[in-house]
């Protein structure tokens, strides 16, 4: 129980505590503004080398979707028992 004690009593500390900032702030003038808009994203995502970013299949070009479907079928075709 002693420790559900301490922990209650912290708590009640540091929401006092973070309170009392909030209002110091307040007098001194300084609002914290909260910013809850996700921010928006790049139409065309670019690595560091300038590749294009793909995070989704229909957005990658034709020649890698050509390329997904011949690995997926290669890997799907033989079994671990073939090597």
């Amino acid at each position: 129980m002693n420790n559900a004690e301490n922990y209650a009593t912290m708590e009640v500390k540091r929401k006092s505590a973070k309170d009392e900032a909030r209002y110091d702030l307040a007098e001194r003038g300084i609002e914290l503004k909260r910013n809850f808009e996700k921010p928006d994203k790049p139409d065309d995502e670019t690595d560091s080398e300038g590749i294009h970013v793909a995070d989704t299949l229909s957005s990658l070009p034709p020649e890698d979707l050509r390329n997904l479907g011949v690995l997926m079928l290669l890997c799907t075709s033989t079994s671990p028992g073939d090597y």
